[in-house]
């Protein structure tokens, strides 16, 4: 510390008298010593600097827009998009980014989902520049999860979601029946209003939630209302950045939402829509892997009851070789009612008496949640 002030002040270190040759010596090592512990100590503390607080917000909105916008209606007119800009003028129009999350988080994925290891190593790739320093936000590009039913493209999708640390909505597709579910509706038709995205937004804290578009290639066709119209701009960052949505007239900036979509047969979809992913074609588990998911999922569902204490924590093998046959979605529920059975047999193991053969097509419809 005298060192560093020393050297601050601009004044050299003097002794009042020659040092020996023993002394200058030990004077040297000690000085050598002292730089590379202030050399250490600064690259440890910019090492462990935070990110800069700029890189992880973003403007959602110009509050000037949204009184101007506001002056145009009259106090009977389209009272919901009245409403909200009111709700949203009383919002700052700063939102915050998620940092990047640890790589740890994103291994333990790839084990708890196999075969989507390689959508799991395209996020390890785009983490490790956002952890550089200076840290910045996670960008990742839209992404297509396509592949059969059950295979669990939207389980992983929620997983990777909750893995990144920030919101996420999930969206089923084959139930959408308009464009103005995600653009909105402009104020002068009955019941026009602001879309899914402007209102969960615009009163959120985030700006980079993930909205999961689940089972895409089912969205309903509509002649004059394309449910999946308003994607053709939102999924593009330089048209996002400047997003209308149709019941609010007002530009925000939606260009940091994260988009996943997953489909049975990606070929359904508009080749131009198609181009905008980047898309992962993910192949059914194999036995040996449904073995592993089996296992994990077995764990999980003892430590989060609490008669799981009950059970062998181990499954047995004849168990785990008849679980291979099963999907991914329906491990979780044949695992749940085996329990049951064991209990009223009065039985701490599992066997395969406790399981139904496994379905041969599981198509749950899933909504939104």
């Amino acid at each position: 510390r005298a060192r560093q002030q020393q050297h601050q002040s601009g004044h050299s270190m003097r002794f009042t008298g020659r040092p020996s040759a023993d002394k200058a010596q030990l004077l040297g090592y000690m000085e050598a010593a002292l730089r590379r512990a202030i050399e250490a100590q600064q690259l440890t503390l910019d090492w462990d600097e935070p990110a800069p607080s700029e890189s992880f917000r973003v403007r959602l909105f110009d509050p000037a827009e949204v009184q101007s916008t506001l002056a145009l209606y009259g106090d009977k007119e389209a009272r919901a998009s009245v409403s909200f800009l009111k709700a949203l003028g009383k919002q700052s129009e700063w939102r915050q980014l998620a940092p990047p999350p640890e790589p740890a988080a994103l291994v333990a994925l790839a084990e708890q989902f196999p075969n989507f290891s390689d959508v799991v190593r395209f996020v390890e790739e785009l983490n490790t520049l956002s952890r550089l320093r200076p840290r910045s936000p996670l960008m990742i590009p839209p992404i297509l999860l396509d592949g059969p039913a059950g295979i669990g493209k939207t389980a992983f999708s929620l997983a990777l979601a909750s893995t990144l640390g920030t919101e996420h909505w999930h969206l089923a597709m084959g139930h959408s029946t308009a464009s103005f579910d995600l653009g909105g509706l402009d104020a002068g038709y009955v019941g026009g209003g602001p879309g899914l995205l402007a209102r969960k937004i615009g009163l959120g804290k985030q700006a980079d939630p993930v909205i999961l578009l689940d089972e895409i290639d089912r969205a309903p066709e509509q002649s004059n209302s394309d449910p999946l119209g308003p994607l053709f701009d939102l999924l593009e960052p330089r048209t996002a950045r400047e997003f209308s949505d149709d019941g609010l007239k007002i530009k925000m900036d939606l260009s940091r939402v994260r988009w996943f979509a997953t489909t049975n047969n990606a070929e359904r979809l508009d080749p131009a829509l198609r181009s905008r992913f980047k898309l992962f074609r993910v192949q059914a588990p194999t036995p040996q892997q449904v073995r592993g998911i089996a296992v994990r999922q077995y764990a999980q569902l003892l430590r989060e009851h609490p008669w799981g204490v009950y059970f062998e924590p181990a499954l047995p093998e004849p168990v785990l070789a008849a679980l291979a046959r099963h999907t991914p979605r329906d491990l979780a529920r044949a695992l749940h009612s085996a329990c049951a059975r064991a209990a009223q047999a009065g039985r701490s193991a599992l066997s395969t008496a406790d399981f139904d053969p496994p379905p041969a097509s599981d198509r749950r419809p899933i909504g939104f949640t």
